[in-house]
Order: C-alpha cells, then sequence, then structure tokens
C-alpha cells in the first residue's frame, strides 16, 4: 500500500492553576485550554518537504483583538517519505482574545514528532512539554490564573494488510496539570475504529 498523504495536528494544551490560588473547574480548565487552542489558526499549516531549519520572533493578531508574540526554533528533515520534527515554541499572550475569553501570559511548547511508514501503514509519534502561567479573563469578567505544566504523549498507527480492512488508532496522553485539574482528563483522548 502507498502511503497516504500525512495529516499533522498539533494540540496546543493550556492552563493550569498555581497552587494555593483554587483550581479552576474542569469546565473552565476545558474552555481555557481550548481558548489557547483557536490562538493558534490551525487552517494555517503548512507541509514541509525535504530539510528545513528556521528561527522565528513574529507579533501577531489574534482572532477577535489583542496580539500574540510567537518565538520559534523548527527542525524537520524528511527522507523516504519518514519524518522528523522538533521545534521549540515560545508563546506571549497580550490581551490576546481567540473567543470569549482574554488569555495574557506565557505559555512554552517543546515538541519532538516522528513519522515512519511501511509497505502496510504508518506511525507516528509526538512527545511535548507544555510549561507557562496564563492570565485568563472570562467573558463576564472572572480573572483566573491558568499555570500549565503537562507532558504529553501522541501515537497514531494507521495499516492495512493485503486483503484486510483498513484500521487506525490515535492516542493523546497527559501527566501534569493544565488550570489545576489532571491534564489527561483535561486534554487527552483515544479513537480507535
Amino acid at each position: 500500500m502507498k502511503s497516504q498523504p500525512l495529516c499533522l495536528f498539533v494540540v496546543v494544551v493550556a492552563a493550569s492553576l498555581a497552587n494555593g490560588c483554587g483550581p479552576m473547574s474542569a469546565d473552565d480548565a476545558r474552555a481555557a485550554w481550548s481558548s489557547v487552542g483557536r490562538s493558534i489558526d490551525p487552517s494555517s499549516g503548512r507541509e514541509q518537504a525535504l530539510s528545513v531549519n528556521f528561527d522565528t520572533d513574529t507579533s501577531l493578531d489574534c482572532l477577535r483583538s489583542g496580539r500574540m508574540k510567537v518565538e520559534a526554533n523548527v527542525d524537520a528533515a524528511a527522507e523516504d517519505g519518514d519524518l522528523q520534527l522538533a521545534f521549540d515554541l515560545g508563546l506571549q499572550y497580550f490581551a490576546c482574545q481567540p473567543d470569549e475569553d482574554t488569555i495574557d501570559g506565557n505559555l512554552d511548547y517543546v515538541a519532538a514528532f516522528s513519522s515512519t511508514g511501511s509497505d502496510v501503514g504508518r506511525s507516528s509519534a509526538l512527545q511535548y512539554t507544555y510549561e507557562g502561567t496564563l492570565q485568563v479573563t472570562k467573558a463576564d469578567g472572572t480573572v483566573q490564573e491558568c499555570v500549565i505544566d503537562a507532558t504529553g504523549t501522541a501515537n497514531s498507527e494507521i495499516e492495512q494488510l493485503p486483503g484486510a480492512e483498513f484500521h487506525a488508532s490515535a492516542d493523546v496522553d497527559y501527566q501534569g496539570t493544565i488550570c489545576g485539574q489532571d491534564a489527561d482528563v483535561v486534554a487527552g483522548f483515544d479513537v480507535t475504529d
């Protein structure tokens, strides 16, 4: 079987409350996490070919209002259909409003991704860490501090043996906390067909 184009999406995890400040509710933690994800437009992703290394330091407008400063270093290499990617992303939020929440603060995201193909499918793995402190202002004016201290792993497999059904699975597991909540409860998932 020939390899199908690989779609890579990165789930951006955010928020975990400082000790002694009282944790956010699980619903607020999920909403804050979702806001951070929406602060980076996933539709802007582009595929890289062969080998690339770049550094950037730029400022972007957030979806509704505010700014986000992005510092990034990316190393990527592809050979014979296999991909290796490492990046370090630093985000600084300045009244960034990707949705009804407004985010201020800093978030660091470091990740390593690999994807290898075979005659019958493809396996991919992503290992990453998130660290930072965000101030999340809800639409009603409530301000909550969200400390993020989470590590994660994401694995996926796609395969089809000759004469067999197509099979795909993915799981994302987290350790640590997001806005005072268990990171795996806020952001983890498993999918198997």
